[in-house]
């Protein structure tokens, strides 16, 4: 598959949920309080007939590295509390069981190599991503910000962008 083919198929099976908005190859979803990315990543993490993904879920209120709120789409990965890729995503007994990681700098991302598969493994694999974000977007909506306030106090290693988001927190009075 050429990546051409492969952008008209994203762009179909996934970047036109209702509800999102496309900012370059990514697509997000961002209200008053949360913003959830699923982030195309490029540079290092690119390679030729792949694409690199990341989901990402932030409070629309924290800072990024900047020390500012961004209005649109933030595009720092680094700036994300939650990533996770979007095939380990699992909806269980008990929900999805996601958790607060550090994971500031090294993080893990998916790669999906397209160019030796077929339409239909294409369709089947961006399927999943598409299933993937919808439920990390049910879950997210649905924590109050105190339980990752809770979770990076808590699991962090009180790194600056920690104690950054931790104050952010603390000033929005959750």
């Amino acid at each position: 598959m050429e990546k051409s083919e492969f952008d008209a198929l994203f762009e179909s099976e996934v970047a036109n949920k209702a509800g999102f908005v496309k900012s370059g190859k990514s697509v997000y979803f961002k209200n008053e309080i949360h913003t959830i990315a699923l982030m195309r990543l490029g540079g290092r993490m690119a390679a030729a007939g792949s694409i690199s993904y990341l989901i990402c879920c932030r409070h629309s209120f924290l800072r990024n590295a900047d020390e500012i709120i961004p209005e649109k789409l933030e595009k720092d990965v680094f700036a994300y509390p939650i990533k996770i890729k979007p095939t380990e995503v699992k909806k269980g007994l008990f929900g999805l069981g996601i958790k607060y990681t550090p994971k500031n700098l090294n993080f893990d991302f998916e790669v999906f190599t397209y160019s030796n598969k077929s339409e239909v493994e294409v369709k089947q694999y961006l399927a999943k991503v598409s299933k993937a974000v919808d439920l990390i977007k049910e879950w997210f909506i649905n924590q109050p910000p105190s339980k990752l306030a809770f979770q990076i106090s808590t699991n962090g290693t009180n790194s600056w962008i920690e104690k950054l988001w931790i104050e952010d927190y603390e000033n929005m009075a959750i």
